[in-house]
């Protein structure tokens, strides 16, 4: 086996990206995971790609990059990472509705889609999900609980060291 150039400790989202994008600009890399590749926090999260932040600087910027590469990914691999870019709802209060337009407006800026929407329009967007917005601490709940269960799954269901248990 060669020496690799770059050692990677962690096999979750951020060090598979990295090993991919070294070993794409001809770097030798290991990457090392002691419990199978995403099973972490990577393997249990929500999923999702949000390039929004409330301060600019570093994450911001990587944010971003990410938000333009991400599409792309799968056809680059030719995987279908059943990827759908569809947006999101943050619901504040009034305390924090001039934080909000500055916000959005910063985000508008940058190239991102933002807008405000007083709760009327916002509850419009989410018909389809009634419970949402009738009980938000159960949806919360529930939803914390189906994606660990979710990650849970899928982690026992294909790493492959657990075959031999």
């Amino acid at each position: 086996m060669a020496v690799p150039e770059v050692l990677i400790v962690g096999g979750g989202v951020i060090g598979c990206a990295v090993a991919y994008e070294l070993a794409r600009h001809g770097v030798k890399v290991r990457l090392l995971e002691g419990a199978g590749l995403c099973s972490g926090a990577s393997g249990a999260n929500g999923a999702l790609v949000w390039p929004q932040a409330m301060a600019r600087g570093i994450g911001l910027t990587f944010s971003l990059a990410n938000f333009r590469l991400f599409p792309a990914l799968g056809e680059e691999l030719g995987v279908d990472l059943e990827y759908r870019r569809t947006g999101g709802l943050v619901a504040v209060g009034a305390d924090q509705w001039e934080r909000m337009v500055a916000y959005a407006a910063a985000q508008r800026e940058i190239g991102l889609p933002a807008e405000l929407l007083d709760g009327a329009a916002a509850r419009a967007c989410i018909t389809i999900a009634w419970w949402l917005t009738t009980f938000p601490g159960a949806t919360i709940m529930l939803t914390v609980l189906g994606i660990n269960f979710m990650g849970d799954w899928l982690r026992d269901l294909f790493d492959p060291r657990l075959e031999s248990l």
